[in-house]
């Protein structure tokens, strides 16, 4: 009986967060194959960590715990970097005949992936969960940190993509 009850409550998590675990596959890898292989090895190791998860957080913030560090864990076995197609719900990019404001915000998302991959591990990892909007105290919980010090750490990695941003464009611009 248990097992069913286990087995229940895993499946409701796993619709209530399918996108949030694809958005993660494809935030680490760049392969759709590789995607898909990413997303099965994060829903597993979520499912063989069920058992031990004891409430002490939210549902949310141990599936991200367990999912970024399974997607990192995949990443340092693939020596691979990051695609961060995150904030693409799905996994077609943008059509070449779409209207001219989708090719523009294409393009900004590819400017500000670009600049995302220069940051350190954690600052990424940080960047991912905000554009996630996740409130600033699971962050924490998630990572380890303080909640201040989580906002102190996100105010100046967008002070420090914007300015990167900027003088891109200052350069190209002249």
């Amino acid at each position: 009986m248990r097992e069913e009850v286990k087995e229940s409550d895993f499946k409701h998590m796993m619709r209530e967060n399918h996108d949030t675990i694809r958005r993660i596959a494809g935030y680490y890898v760049n392969d759709p194959h590789e995607q898909k292989d990413l997303y099965q090895e994060i829903v597993s190791q979520l499912w063989l960590s069920f058992d031990d998860f004891r409430g002490d957080a939210s549902p949310g913030t141990w599936l991200y715990r367990v999912a970024l560090n399974t997607a990192i864990s995949h990443l340092r076995k693939k020596k691979s970097r990051p695609s961060w197609k995150f904030w693409q719900a799905t996994d077609e990019e943008p059509a070449a005949t779409e209207a001219k404001d989708h090719l523009v915000e294409a393009e900004e998302k590819q400017l500000l992936k670009d600049h995302i991959k220069k940051l350190d591990p954690m600052d990424q990892t940080l960047i991912l969960l905000y554009l996630e909007e996740v409130e600033y105290q699971t962050i924490a919980e998630i990572t380890g940190l303080t909640k201040s010090n989580v906002g102190v750490r996100l105010h100046r990695i967008r002070e420090q993509l914007k300015s990167m941003i900027q003088n891109k464009l200052h350069r190209h611009g002249s």
